[in-house]
């Protein structure tokens, strides 16, 4: 038996979730996230390529894009870790979707678009414990006391899912979107009884065939060294960028130092040749501080 792939992978989750076949997969599982705002009944897919080359020295973002029945603009996709900017993509995000909506002669009211951002690996939020927030526009008054917001407008709603925080032993599992977040971060773990649901049981054999297929599987592999090599670069050109401000900070110290020590050697009237000798400073250096 070949072990199974894992769905909060974004190769695997587009192979799954953003594939023509299975869209009633993709409708399932944000009816469970939605809560009914809004009711999907159908989507259409709008991006089904896949892209596996690197761009620019980045990592491609293989999303999901969608248009429900209702016309509401989807935007669905997997993040391994925190770069310290995806609440500013995730807005960025929307608010393309939004423009592009209103480029087709839509009103600002009828232009909807939502996000929805799964953090596979690393949390966002560390003053909250729920591993679903939403967030929309909205705004305070000094009308209202400091902790009370009021939704401007839901044209643009965001959802963020850490699995981190998922805790699938606590979870009910007659919750959909629970049974959603358990196949997400471990499939495995699903209990048999809601593999009865439909587009469940279609989702978990749907990855079974990805699995066990050599030539997916392989790519599915390099996509995760794609990824992989990505952030390991990031991480040393960050840590060089450090040492080397360190290294920096640390030359600007001693060169400082060798200044105080000749200005002090200056006040005392002691010989310049002597000054070059103790500090290593050169005589320009000397007579320049002596201008000072």
């Amino acid at each position: 038996m070949f072990p199974l792939l894992k769905p909060k992978q974004d190769f695997v989750f587009k192979n799954i979730f953003g594939v023509e076949k299975y869209e009633p997969v993709l409708v399932s599982f944000l009816n469970s996230l939605f809560k009914g705002r809004p009711n999907i009944k159908s989507i259409t897919l709008k991006n089904t390529e896949q892209i596996k080359e690197t761009e620019g020295g980045k990592i491609s973002r293989l999303d999901v894009k969608a248009v429900t029945d209702n016309d509401v603009w989807l935007d669905v996709e997997i993040q391994c870790k925190d770069t310290g900017e995806i609440p500013a993509r995730a807005i960025h995000s929307i608010s393309r979707m939004q423009t592009d909506q209103l480029h087709a002669g839509k009103s600002y009211n009828d232009a909807k678009a939502i996000g929805v951002w799964i953090m596979a690996d690393e949390n966002l939020f560390d003053d909250c414990d729920d591993p679903v927030t939403e967030s929309c526009w909205a705004r305070r008054s000094r009308a209202w006391r400091d902790n009370e917001y009021r939704v401007l407008d839901d044209v643009q709603r965001l959802f963020f899912i850490e699995l981190q925080k998922f805790d699938m032993s606590k979870a009910d599992e007659h919750d959909l979107l629970n049974v959603w977040l358990t196949f997400l971060k471990d499939p495995s773990s699903l209990p048999q009884e809601t593999l009865e649901i439909e587009e469940v049981h279609k989702a978990f054999d749907r990855l079974v065939f990805i699995s066990g297929d050599e030539k997916m599987r392989m790519e599915a592999q390099a996509r995760q060294d794609a990824i992989n090599d990505y952030y390991s670069a990031t991480t040393t050109a960050e840590r060089m960028g450090e040492a080397r401000g360190r290294a920096e900070g640390l030359a600007e110290g001693i060169v400082e130092g060798k200044q105080k020590t000749a200005l002090a050697m200056l006040s005392k009237g002691l010989d310049v040749s002597i000054i070059c000798d103790c500090t290593g400073l050169s005589t320009e250096e000397i007579n320049s501080l002596r201008a000072l």
